[in-house]
């Protein structure tokens, strides 16, 4: 009987030793528990913003994209913060290929506002050109009417197409070399309103700048387009 409790004591022992050195993690086991637990955090809430709808109109959801964006930068960093390699990315694979796949629409959306500024820049010029045809008489009080009327245009520019094409310009910059022509535009809009109310440059050499970037973008995404459809010729049966 004692020699049977000796036996159970025995086992007893060892499997909480047992139990103690599973319990017991290394310090990088650890590191990487935690890395694992913040990436996950990360790229559910970056999911938990697309809709149906995110990617295939991405100008109606710039916020909810810039914050995606942001998100996998975030987990990116993760686990470079915790010196750790070898890890699975395919989340974040995932989502930066599709948010390099709005790129295209995003940029004709970018030229689309250049063109609403430049409107919208033409119209501004027409006043100022109408006041500065009166008399003397009646220039003082028109000048300050345009004064007043320039800051209303001002924030009306910024708020219809500076903001969103600084936006859509963070997002072309993951393609910097393919958009650059774009992103310099996008870039440029209020230098170049200036330059067309001052009677520096003519709407038709900005209609041209416009046309010429259109062009540009439809025959990458045919190029692209070509490519997709090499590649799967020569996929393997």
């Amino acid at each position: 009987m004692i020699r049977k409790k000796h036996i159970v004591t025995a086992l007893a022992l060892v499997a909480c030793i047992g139990c103690e050195q599973a319990s017991q993690k290394t310090d990088s086991m650890v590191r990487r528990d935690a890395a694992d637990t913040e990436y996950q955090a990360l790229i559910d809430k970056a999911q938990a913003l697309t809709s149906p709808t995110t990617f295939s109109e991405p100008v109606r959801h710039l916020s909810e994209l810039i914050i995606i964006q942001n998100l996998v930068a975030e987990s990116k960093a993760v686990y470079k913060d915790a010196r750790i390699l070898h890890w699975d990315d395919s989340d974040v694979e995932a989502l930066e290929s599709r948010l390099q796949s709005i790129n295209q629409p995003l940029a004709l959306a970018s030229l689309d506002a250049f063109s609403t500024a430049l409107d919208m820049s033409l119209t501004f010029k027409k006043k100022k050109t109408d006041v500065e045809s009166l008399p003397v008489s009646d220039n003082t009080l028109a000048k300050q009417a345009l004064l007043t009327h320039l800051k209303t245009f001002n924030a009306e520019l910024d708020a219809c197409c500076v903001e969103k094409i600084t936006l859509i310009n963070r997002f072309l910059s993951s393609e910097k070399e393919k958009y650059f022509d774009v992103i310099k535009l996008g870039h440029n809009t209020l230098h170049y309103m200036g330059m067309l109310i001052r009677g520096e440059i003519t709407e038709q050499a900005l209609r041209n700048k416009i046309a010429s970037q259109r062009h540009t973008i439809t025959e990458l995404a045919s190029l692209s387009a070509d490519n997709q459809s090499d590649a799967k010729e020569h996929v393997p049966d």
